[in-house]
Formats: C-alpha cells, sequence, structure tokens
C-alpha cells in the first residue's frame, strides 16, 4: 500500500494516503485485490449470525498494533482506541 515518490531523481516510498485509496479503488486491477474482503463484509453485514467474537478479537489485535507502533498515542488518540467488547 505504498506509492512512489521522487526526490532529486531517487525513489523513496510513501504510505498511501485513505484519498488515493479510495481513488484507486476504481481501478479494476488493485480493487480486485480486495474482492474477497469486500464479500465477507457484505455477508457479514447482512448475515445475523455473523462471527461477532472473532471481528471483535481481530479488531482487539488492531488496537494492540496502534498501541504498539504509537505507545506515546501521537498518532491515534486514546479516544479512538477502544475496544469492542462482546460476551
Amino acid at each position: 500500500m505504498t506509492i512512489t515518490r521522487s526526490i532529486d531523481e531517487s525513489s523513496k516510498y510513501d504510505c498511501m494516503g485513505y484519498a488515493t485509496f479510495v481513488q484507486k479503488m476504481n481501478d479494476p486491477e488493485f480493487s480486485s485485490w480486495f474482492s474477497k474482503l469486500k464479500e465477507d463484509i457484505s455477508v457479514i453485514a447482512v448475515e445475523a449470525k455473523a462471527d461477532i467474537d472473532r471481528l471483535a478479537r481481530i479488531h482487539s489485535r488492531l488496537i494492540d498494533l496502534i498501541d504498539f507502533l504509537d505507545p506515546q498515542c501521537i498518532i491515534v488518540p486514546p479516544q479512538y482506541r477502544t475496544r469492542i467488547e462482546h460476551a
């Protein structure tokens, strides 16, 4: 999910921003990488018996990753790190 940027005849790589990502989703070749994910999300959105526990665990692991990468809460403030409580 990187984009190339040229500086003084050398190439550097940056993380693709959200706006660029949304724009690239209009490209069939790019969006094909996400077809399975889109199908899964559609199923979860309409299926009452979706595996909510699994989604809650994934969400929690993503919060763990954010905590690891940004321990000082500089990029992602604490109020956006709430975990999903599910029985």
